[in-house]
């Protein structure tokens, strides 16, 4: 690097002094020193660089060591997750126990109860007649994943809706609520198609909401087949007489009550304003009150019948007379309807849309109660297992991802070490073959 003179003509081969000084004192605010000389300037020196490079071999090896750490932490309890969790002896062990109660419902339970005639009775008997429920063979899917779950025929026996079936033929049929004779769709009575509903006035829909909204006691008349086996297909006795209702065939029904129910409830509850009451609950809001409808929607209870004594009853086996664990076993669920926006109360035709009164009845012996009760509602055996060796795996696959990085960066570490292990066997075995030469020479 050359720099001009003083007369300005010619460039000199060797930098000025303060030149110098500029440059040198470049390098040591940028960093590059790694030592100082004795005129105040830092200089590049090799110890100083070693000692650097030490400081990051130690960082690296410390990075790898929490990584070799944390992998074997995460490991070692996926580790013991899995073997806590145990799903596959804890699935077929479920499993195993859900067949044996198929089996006992194939080979035991199913055709006494698919014989046995089970009818509703919605509020008095004297006034309102009994309605046959209909067997349904409804197949609810459960866990196969194993392979070894056993098929079984479900049976059970429904009242589409105690509502059509019941509630408006007997106030249509009631002559004080003047409700009109036409208009209701009877000639499509069979078909799929929502019930038609006519024109009434605010005084009638009044009356209907008032009808619904009492609770009227609901009953499950049980025949047993062995009560009906001297009658003839066609509904006649065997000696042709016709049959009568008397005090034994009356006795001969036993009956299971399921309580006081009503089709339609109404309820008022203090609410915050008006958007709570409307969007979170589906009500009507005035003067801090908050009004609020539901419909009722099923009543299923599962029945048995006692060995000793022959009479069916409601079982109140896995904590309920109900059929479904979600609702703890209750017998009611009911499903919320909005309130109208002008504060009225909700019409029969809204009623109707909605549906209301399915009864469901089945038996305590049925697999499907079992599988709920087992599955918690999933129908997904060992649910709970599956999740944590799930969980397990995960950790797992993350303790070995953390553990790559780990050896990885301990690799050089380790390789030096034991070049440098064979290097001190090699300088052991040096000195002590010199020691035996050395003895070899004095012999």
């Amino acid at each position: 690097m050359r720099s001009r003179n003083g007369s300005g003509s010619r460039y000199s081969d060797y930098l000025s002094h303060s030149e110098a000084d500029d440059v040198m004192h470049a390098a040591g605010s940028r960093g590059f020193a790694m030592g100082a000389s004795n005129n105040g300037y830092a200089r590049f020196g090799g110890n100083a660089y070693a000692d650097e490079q030490a400081r990051e071999e130690r960082r690296t090896f410390r990075c790898a060591g929490c990584m070799l750490v944390a992998g074997f932490v995460l490991i070692v309890a996926g580790l013991s997750v899995m073997y806590g969790a145990d799903y596959g002896a804890t699935k077929a062990r479920v499993v195993d126990g859900y067949d044996e109660i198929v089996d006992a419902w194939t080979n035991t339970y199913s055709e006494p109860f698919a014989a046995t005639t089970f009818e509703v009775v919605f509020g008095d008997s004297a006034t309102h007649s009994a309605v046959p429920a209909h067997a349904t063979h409804h197949v609810t899917p459960i866990d196969h994943a194993s392979g070894r779950v056993h098929d079984y025929y479900p049976t059970a026996f429904e009242v589409t809706s105690l509502l059509e079936q019941v509630a408006v033929p007997a106030m249509r049929a009631n002559a004080t609520m003047g409700l009109p004779a036409d208009g209701w769709g009877d000639a499509s009575a069979g078909a799929a198609a929502e019930p038609a509903t006519p024109a009434l006035t605010p005084d009638q829909e009044r009356d209907v909401f008032e009808y619904l909204t009492v609770p009227r006691e609901v009953v499950v008349r049980v025949t047993n087949p062995a009560n009906d086996a001297n009658a003839s297909p066609g509904g006649g006795t065997s000696g042709g007489a016709t049959p009568t209702a008397s005090s034994g065939e009356e006795d001969a029904a036993e009956s299971v009550s399921l309580g006081a129910r009503a089709l339609v409830a109404k309820f008022e509850r203090r609410s915050a304003g008006w958007k709570p009451c409307k969007y979170q609950h589906g009500g009507y809001y005035r003067a801090g009150m908050c009004t609020t409808y539901t419909v009722l929607d099923t009543l299923c209870v599962k029945v048995s019948r006692d060995p000793g004594s022959g009479r069916w009853a409601a079982n109140a086996t896995y904590g309920g007379v109900g059929c479904d664990p979600a609702r703890e076993w209750r017998v009611e669920s009911r499903k919320t309807t909005r309130a109208p926006v002008g504060g009225a109360d909700p019409s029969l035709s809204t009623i109707r849309h909605l549906g209301s009164g399915r009864v469901v009845v089945r038996s305590a012996h049925d697999p499907l109660m079992a599988a709920l009760n087992v599955t918690e509602g999933s129908m997904f055996f060992a649910e709970k297992q599956a999740g944590q060796a799930a969980a397990a795996t995960v950790l797992l696959v993350v303790g070995v991802a953390a553990s790559v990085p780990g050896v990885l960066l301990s690799a050089p570490f380790l390789t030096r070490a034991w070049r440098g292990r064979e290097v001190l066997r090699r300088a052991r075995g040096e000195r002590r073959d010199k020691g035996r030469e050395a003895f070899d020479d004095v012999l």
